[in-house]
């Protein structure tokens, strides 16, 4: 007799493309502090995401300053501070370890 199979939901941990440090050293199998070293010596490139807002000069004549709509190419813009990375990149870069491996066999 055939039993029910259950419905296996899939897993959706890793649904979003851009990650976390956190998130990507989950992905990889290492540690946070090595995630966090591979970006900052451009082994992993960080997804720089514009805020918004543009930074201003030392003299702040208004507090509040109107929102100005630029590009996100513009120098100006200032990025969010969380370091995000792309799963597509961390995809490659296990691709690379993979065929770093077998060319040393």
């Amino acid at each position: 007799m055939n039993e029910p199979t259950a419905d296996v939901a899939p897993d959706t941990s890793w649904a979003s493309r851009l990650l976390t440090l956190k998130q990507g050293a989950e992905y990889l199998g290492i540690s946070y502090w090595t995630m966090r070293d591979l970006v900052l010596n451009g082994t992993v490139p960080a997804v720089r995401v514009p805020s918004g807002r543009i930074t201003s000069g030392r003299n702040h004549r208004h507090k509040r300053q109107s929102r100005v709509l630029v590009p996100s190419t513009d120098p100006r813009v200032r990025s969010l501070r969380k370091v995000l990375v792309d799963r597509v990149d961390l995809d490659r870069l296990i691709q690379s370890w993979k065929d770093a491996a077998r060319s040393s066999i």
